[in-house]
């Protein structure tokens, strides 16, 4: 449920709140996929997103070979040849696009580190909480999660 708030909440909602929003806002449209509609239920945990079509987008963990797990048995030359870089291209490492994608994401976190203006938004019940355990409070969950 709570990702439903936050794409609904996504980009201009997010970077209004944050030390630079015009930076926040730039870089967040740079990551974010625009979002048609979104919403959740925090009593069921139910969630609808609507977003744009991601589809001729490439997983990195596609470029970390046929030896990872979640690779096995998929055609990583056809899922990756959208791009222009081949699981077998040399020229550009797995470390290197690794560093990228570590990159991106700090750029993304830093403009929320430390911002207390997130902070009432934020629901600390777990996703998809039923009545019952939500009855229980956050004493139980933690306890639960161990």
């Amino acid at each position: 449920a709570r990702e439903g708030f936050f794409y609904n909440e996504s980009r201009s909602g997010l970077a209004a709140r944050t030390k630079d929003p015009k930076r926040t806002e730039a870089l967040l449209g740079g990551f974010l996929p625009r979002v048609l509609y979104s919403t959740g239920d925090m009593a069921t945990g139910a969630k609808q997103i609507l977003m744009e079509d991601l589809s001729d987008c490439v997983q990195l963990g596609y470029f970390y070979g046929p030896g990872n797990p979640n690779n096995w048995g998929k055609d990583l030359e056809k899922l990756t040849s959208s791009v222009g870089v081949s699981v077998d291209d040399k020229s550009t490492s797995v470390e290197h696009l690794t560093q990228l994608c570590f990159s991106a994401a700090a750029k993304l976190h830093s403009c929320f580190w430390g911002c207390k203006a997130l902070l009432p938004a934020v629901d600390s019940r777990p996703s998809g909480a039923s009545s019952a355990s939500l009855a229980l409070g956050p004493a139980a969950w933690l306890r639960g999660a161990g």
